[in-house]
């Protein structure tokens, strides 16, 4: 097995094991919440809420949830999962369950009324839907009205006013313990449980206060390295928190701005060259979430880097460092790289003036995609990549070629 997916392995195992411990064997009991309730005598569908702050482990946690055998068992495998955008629209919601349910077809429009009739035929089994990151409370609220009470929903957010008017069943994520965030920091430092931290390191576990996101990417910075980082990284730390995240995250909340510096930190170890590629993830950034296929970044990293490392190896390490996300979209039957919002939020604030400029070399780029004939505004003629025709009006408009995008339209 490749050394990503132990240590991914590794990490959900210890957060699974910290919120066993503290919450009450929460995830056992999540999945008993989705499933005890007799079928026959729900008036509605059964809904259960993951809330707390950003980087606590939510969709961790709804993800071992959504593979727990009692929950596979129990919905016959029939599991999907959402992943909403910030200003995702209940419209949207219900046209993209049905689209993984394949019970509407690509581009068909319908009233919502009747969008909401055939989520209810579809649901009609024993099935489980998972809307993760959660902001509005009215992108959940037409949906579970319109689900057969055979089906359940799983949602993860970080408010808790949505979870009160939704009036459904709560389970509150709290930070690590702090002998389980050791146990996280040092597996994902390489450390032997045994091998004591530095005084130094202690101060930088002390500082991710117990959140899983920061642990990680640290712990990732001190993979394979030498004790004597440890000081290194907590003078980053302390650097980070009284200069850079000032500046960026004015009005952001007190432990985001803590979560911040851990993110400047591990930006920072990374080569000059490497670091300016993990920056271009902000222009795939979209309504708050950021999802690309890994293809697509392969083939706009490919002679990038300064020694002659393949596009997937910088791919490999940044996922290593809990800087991207790696999944399998069973849809589109590809992989898909993401990451924490809070991380895109931050990359985001961070790129500012920059980002048309980067947009605009993402269209460079597939000017030379064109066939020799073709202009170099006959998008048309573009590569059908899974990417460029579904995304070219976004960053057209991003890189202030209005005129370009009015075109196309």
């Amino acid at each position: 097995m490749p050394a990503y997916y132990q240590r991914t392995a590794k990490f959900c195992d210890a957060i699974i094991q910290t919120l066993r411990e503290a919450e009450g064997f929460v995830l056992l009991l999540v999945c008993i919440s989705l499933t005890s309730i007799p079928k026959d005598h729900r008036e509605r569908t059964a809904i259960v809420a993951l809330h707390g702050m950003g980087g606590i482990g939510k969709t961790t946690l709804a993800c071992d949830v959504a593979r727990d055998y009692i929950t596979l068992e129990y919905f016959r495998g029939n599991v999907y999962w959402l992943r909403l955008p910030q200003r995702a629209q209940p419209r949207e919601v219900l046209y993209s369950l049905l689209q993984m349910l394949e019970a509407v077809e690509a581009g068909e429009v319908l009233p919502i009324e009747r969008l909401k009739q055939k989520v209810y035929e579809a649901t009609n089994r024993r099935c489980l839907v998972v809307l993760d990151s959660v902001e509005d409370v009215k992108q959940v609220q037409q949906l579970w009205e319109a689900m057969h009470p055979k089906s359940s929903l799983l949602l993860t957010t970080r408010r808790r006013g949505l979870v009160s008017r939704l009036g459904c069943q709560e389970f509150a994520l709290q930070p690590m313990a702090d002998e389980q965030a050791m146990f996280l920091l040092k597996r994902w430092a390489g450390y032997d449980e045994k091998t004591p931290l530095t005084e130094e390191g202690m101060e930088v576990l002390r500082r991710c206060a117990g959140l899983p996101l920061a642990i990680t990417m640290i712990g990732g910075i001190m993979w394979d390295k030498p004790p004597e980082r440890w000081a290194m990284i907590l003078r980053k730390l302390k650097d980070g928190k009284l200069e850079t995240i000032h500046n960026i995250t004015e009005g952001a909340a007190e432990e985001h701005r803590d979560l911040f510096a851990h993110f400047t930190t591990s930006i920072e170890d990374l080569r000059e060259d490497l670091r300016e590629r993990y920056l271009d993830f902000g222009i795939f950034g979209r309504y708050g979430s950021c999802e690309v296929p890994e293809a697509i970044v392969a083939k706009l990293w490919d002679g990038s880097f300064a020694d002659g490392e393949e596009p997937e190896e910088v791919i490999d390490l940044l996922v290593d460092r809990a800087l991207l996300h790696r999944h399998f979209d069973t849809v589109q039957n590809r992989y898909v790289l993401s990451m924490h919002d809070l991380q895109l939020t931050f990359i985001l604030a961070l790129l500012k003036i920059q980002l048309p400029s980067r947009h605009e070399a993402l269209l460079t780029y597939y000017t030379t995609q064109l066939p020799p004939a073709a202009s170099a505004t006959n998008w048309a003629a573009g590569p059908d990549d899974g990417y460029f025709f579904q995304e070219l009006l976004w960053h057209l408009i991003c890189a202030k070629r209005e005129d370009s995008a009015y075109e196309l339209l």
